[in-house]
Order: C-alpha cells, then sequence, then structure tokens
C-alpha cells in the first residue's frame, strides 16, 4: 500500500511541528493492544501507539498473550526501526514485526491508511502542556464478537488482568476507537514550569524542568508577575541563568528573581521557541484574591476542597456539588445550589451566573459522564432553562450546561465526544485543579465563561464537520 500525497502532507506537517524538539526525546517505544480476527488468524490491532518518551517511561518491556488477546511494550529499536517516521512505512506495509510475531494494521475497505494530525491537543491543554498527536486509521473495527468474552478470557491467562480495560491501562495503548483501527504517534513536552516553584516575600524561587537530553541552552523561561491583580512585569530568563542538576529521570533547573510583596508568578516554559508548558508559582502565605482569603479563612490551603476533588471511588456527590460551587465563588460567578435539598434533588445540582446575568446550568458527578443518563437529563434541563427564558423575554442571555466529575480525562474518555456533540462542557479533576490554581489570583469571570463558550463551539463545530465530509471522528488520547 501507498500513501496519498494528502496523507504525506497531513504525516509531514506532524514531524515538521516536532523537528526542533525531537533531539530532546528519549528512544521512543510502541505500546499495543490486538485481538486474533477471526480466531484462528494472526492477531491484528485494536488500538497503538508510539510514544516520543519525554522521561524514563513506566510501563513494563513486557508482552501479554492469551489464546485471542495480545498487548505489549518494546522499544522501536527492537521493532527494527528507531526512526518513527520510517516506522510508518511499515504501518502501511500493513504488518508489523514483533519479537512474539506479527501485528496485523489493515487499511481501510478502499486500501487506504488515512492520517491526522491533531496539535494542542485537549488533553494537554487541560494540563497547560503542549501534545502534539499524529493518528494513522487502519480497517473498520470488528464486532463481530463482544468485548466481555475477552474481558473473561484475560482473567483466565496465567497473569490475569480484569479485562481489556486493564490491559489497555497497563500497557498505554490508548483508548480504542468504536469505528477503525488506531495508531498513534503521541509527541508530549519536553520542558516544563516546576510548579514546586515558589515565593517567599520579596523573592522568588524558580524552578524548571528538561527531559535528560534536553539542552539548557536552548531552554528559557518566559514569566509575568502580578501584583495587586495587575501585571507588574513581563520578561524572560535565558536558561544558561539557571543552576542545572541532572538525575537519571530528570534535568532540573533553579534561579531567583525579585519580586513585590505578595507577587504571584506565571512561568512559561520555552524549548526552542516554542511554548511548552506553563504554571503558577505563589507565596502561600498571601492570596491575591479576597474571596479566597475570605475562603481560606474556613479551609487553610484549600485542603478539604483538593481532598473532595481527589477522592477515589463513587460516593459522597453531595461534597463534590458544595466544593464545585465553592470553586465557582472564588472565581466570581454566583452559584445556587439546587442539589443539596430533598425538595429540590431532581432539580439541577447548580445553577451559576456571570456577574452580567449569563447563565450555566451545573450537574456534578463522581462517576463516569453517561451514568445514570447525567448527560441527556443535562442537555434536556439546558433546554428546559432556555425555553423559559425566550418565554420571559430574556432570549439576550446565554445558557452553557457543564457537567462535572472528580475523575480524570482519562476515565472519561470514551464519553467525551457525546457531551462535545450535544454542546455540554466538560470539567474533569484535572480542570478543577487548574481551576482551583486560577483563584490565587481574582479572575475576569465573563472571560472564563466566555473561553468556556469557545471550547464547547470548537467542539461541536468539528464534529459537524467531519460529518458533513463523511469522515470519521477523531477521538482524543486515551491512557
Amino acid at each position: 500500500m501507498s500513501l496519498t500525497d494528502h496523507a504525506k502532507t497531513i504525516i509531514d506537517e506532524f514531524f515538521v511541528a516536532i523537528a526542533p524538539i525531537q533531539a530532546a526525546y528519549l528512544d521512543p517505544s510502541f505500546t499495543y493492544l490486538a485481538i486474533r480476527r477471526p480466531k484462528g488468524s494472526g492477531f491484528t490491532l485494536v488500538t497503538a501507539r508510539v510514544s516520543f518518551n519525554n522521561g524514563k517511561t513506566k510501563i513494563p518491556f513486557t508482552h501479554f498473550q492469551s489464546q485471542n488477546v495480545r498487548a505489549g511494550h518494546y522499544s522501536l529499536k527492537e521493532l527494527g526501526s528507531s526512526d518513527p517516521k520510517k516506522f510508518i512505512d511499515t504501518l502501511v506495509a500493513g504488518k508489523i514485526p514483533t519479537p512474539a510475531g506479527d501485528l496485523l494494521f489493515p487499511p481501510n475497505y478502499a486500501g487506504h491508511h488515512d492520517p491526522y494530525y491533531q496539535p494542542f491537543h485537549q488533553q494537554g491543554l487541560q494540563n497547560q502542556n503542549r501534545i502534539d498527536v499524529l493518528g494513522m486509521l487502519g480497517a473498520d473495527v470488528d464486532h463481530s464478537t463482544p468485548t466481555v468474552v475477552y474481558d473473561w478470557e484475560v482473567r483466565a491467562a496465567p497473569e490475569p488482568y480484569d479485562g481489556i480495560q486493564e490491559l489497555i491501562g497497563e500497557y498505554q495503548t490508548g483508548f480504542p476507537r468504536n469505528d477503525r483501527i488506531v495508531m498513534e504517534f503521541v509527541a508530549p513536552n519536553v520542558a516544563a514550569f516546576d510548579l514546586s516553584s515558589s515565593i517567599s516575600g520579596t523573592k522568588a524561587r524558580l524552578n524548571a524542568l528538561l527531559t535528560t537530553n534536553g539542552n539548557p541552552e536552548l531552554f528559557e523561561l518566559g514569566y509575568r508577575i502580578l501584583s495587586q491583580n495587575k501585571v507588574h512585569a513581563r520578561g524572560t530568563i535565558a536558561g544558561r541563568a539557571f543552576t542545572w542538576t541532572d538525575t537519571e529521570e530528570i534535568r532540573r533547573g533553579t534561579t531567583e528573581l525579585d519580586v513585590p510583596n505578595a507577587a504571584v508568578i506565571q512561568g512559561i516554559a520555552r524549548y526552542c521557541d516554542i511554548a511548552e508548558h506553563h504554571g503558577w508559582a505563589v507565596d502561600p502565605s498571601t492570596v491575591q484574591n479576597p474571596k479566597r482569603a475570605v475562603y481560606e479563612t474556613f479551609d487553610k490551603n484549600l485542603e478539604f476542597l483538593t481532598e473532595v476533588i481527589h477522592r477515589e471511588g463513587r460516593g459522597r456527590a453531595r461534597d463534590l456539588e458544595a466544593v464545585v460551587g465553592w470553586l465557582l465563588w472564588m472565581l466570581g460567578y454566583s452559584p445556587a445550589n439546587l442539589g443539596g435539598t430533598e425538595r429540590t434533588q431532581d432539580a439541577a445540582d447548580l445553577l451559576v451566573s456571570t456577574p452580567s446575568g449569563q447563565i450555566a446550568i451545573v450537574e456534578v458527578t463522581t462517576g463516569l459522564l453517561k451514568a445514570e443518563n447525567k448527560l441527556s437529563i443535562l442537555h434536556d434541563r439546558a433546554q428546559a432553562v432556555r425555553r423559559s427564558l425566550d418565554n420571559s423575554n430574556n432570549r439576550h442571555i446565554r445558557i452553557l450546561p457543564i457537567i462535572v466529575t472528580s475523575k480524570t480525562r482519562e476515565e472519561i474518555q470514551p464519553d467525551l465526544e457525546q457531551a462535545e456533540r450535544w454542546g455540554i462542557l466538560v470539567l474533569a479533576r484535572e480542570e478543577l485543579d487548574n481551576l482551583t490554581t486560577t483563584t490565587l489570583v481574582y479572575p475576569n469571570a465573563e472571560q472564563l465563561y466566555e473561553q468556556a463558550e469557545r471550547t464547547v463551539r470548537d467542539a461541536r463545530a468539528k464534529h459537524e464537520a467531519k460529518a458533513a465530509e463523511g469522515e470519521p471522528n477523531l477521538p482524543g488520547i486515551g491512557g
């Protein structure tokens, strides 16, 4: 098989984008999940990933195989190709040789492997870092055998797993698609602003992180100093101004900067003039946001709020509802908790207004988005509120449905597409953590609302464009 000119252009776009930082990665590796379909034939990929590793990988270089299921992790060198771009030639040939036997990657019905490129992937944006993803789509997925059959097979293996999902998590293969076989090339950030950076009085201690292959001479830290909710200064610190120390896993740099009392710093890590990550440094003894200062009178350092957001397991949804309301209040909104009383517990969990009167309808869950029809119920409630506003001559007021979960983006990945199609904003654990950091300075509530609306519009438009073109929907990163 060969690639079309259009496909080659998409692939080139990805490799051109990561070319300046590619030398900073460690050896790339390949993880996969494959199923024998039909039984008795060879193993065909379901989902796979080539990772441009920005640190020592924690995925075991092992191999799992039962009668009809295979999963594993190899360095690209083991597969005879240390160059990820050349590895695409192997993929397009439809067969990947491995030490445990060949893996099949058949094309679609037209004989094509279709690439797509996702710069600034959403999962990276949620964590304030850059991730570039190139995907290759193969044949349609075979649904002739239910997944539950394979779940029980891997439970019976000599080294058992609790189903396909645990294998996916163990080998970090990325989530399967419902329509086509997918192979992803994932290029994460190679530099970061270390969130252990801190401020004490008028002295800031700023820390930076690089991969062990990263060159400090190519690193820069951009910064914005905020004082009394205004930008006091902006600038850049060159990598040579940092003191660097190396470990087996990371290269860490440290420098100091004079700041006004009670300042907050936004640090922006750049490598080869590319912004890779940003974050905040604060003085824990001071807070610029008066609402957060008031809240911390009763919950020092937001300890209880943070604990609730990171609780594992189901249940305790009422605590999470309260915490989301407190967080929104610190962000400058006016929340009304309807879900906290027996009389109104079947209503929306939270109604939220911006200073200008725009409305958000918030559903809070500690579980998956589709559980108990939460997405469809939220969608219906948003429509009902829209009708009420229209009937009361308030058509100018905008509505934003939001679903909040304490689960991670990785855990809710299979549910995201439906939320995006229905115009629902999803706030997972990562977003809650970022919003918690945002409360350090007094935020612009209207601007945050407008950014959320743009996120919803862009996601919805993406699916509408693909539907109009008759193209398959493109997923995000799995795990």
